[in-house]
């Protein structure tokens, strides 16, 4: 925040002023462009890449082990604590790496909201969860709702601009093609 010669924090009238505006403009551009370059620092992208990869190897092989104990185990129930849901980060729950293309990220994204998707995995597995969690406000319920909406967030707003961002003829701030 801005603050007078007297130490106080500025009116907001004072820090409607264009000066103002022009120094918030120049940090916004100066944050973002930082931003880019961490992002596409190949030691950065190299790191997130395989973090990422770990991720979805996890998933993948805890996704198996629930699998198999549902084939094996009759007695086993299902529950929000027993289910291996994604473990991602925000806005990428799935962990999918900039590399692909929009169609292999669209059909991963859509192979996900069928599995997780509530209405549709206790269609499948309702036999082995509790009625209080499968209810509206159950545990399990909420919870396949949750990763439900990030993955509709996700399918909606998922940028694959890794490509243009490791073009030299993009712009790093806007992506547009230099010319």
């Amino acid at each position: 925040m801005p603050y007078g010669e007297d130490g106080k924090i500025l009116p907001y009238e004072s820090i409607r002023k264009p000066y103002f505006q022009e120094e918030l403009n120049i940090l916004y551009v100066a944050i973002t462009r930082a931003k880019r370059w961490l992002r596409l620092s190949a030691d950065v992208a190299k790191l997130l890449a395989d973090l990422d990869a770990t991720v979805r190897k996890g998933d993948a092989a805890r996704w198996k082990l629930f699998e198999d104990e549902l084939r094996f185990n009759q007695e086993f129930e299902v529950s929000a604590e027993t289910v291996p849901f994604p473990k991602g980060p925000p806005h990428n729950i799935l962990a999918l790496p900039d590399s692909l293309t929009v169609e292999e990220a669209q059909r991963i994204i859509g192979e996900a909201l069928l599995r997780w998707h509530p209405d549709k995995f206790l269609a499948l597995l309702g036999d082995r969860v509790e009625r209080d969690q499968q209810k509206p406000g159950g545990r399990l319920r909420e919870k396949l709702g949750e990763v439900t909406r990030e993955l509709l967030e996700m399918r909606k707003s998922y940028s694959l601009g890794g490509e243009a961002a490791r073009s030299e003829t993009h712009c790093l701030v806007c992506f547009e093609e230099e010319t």
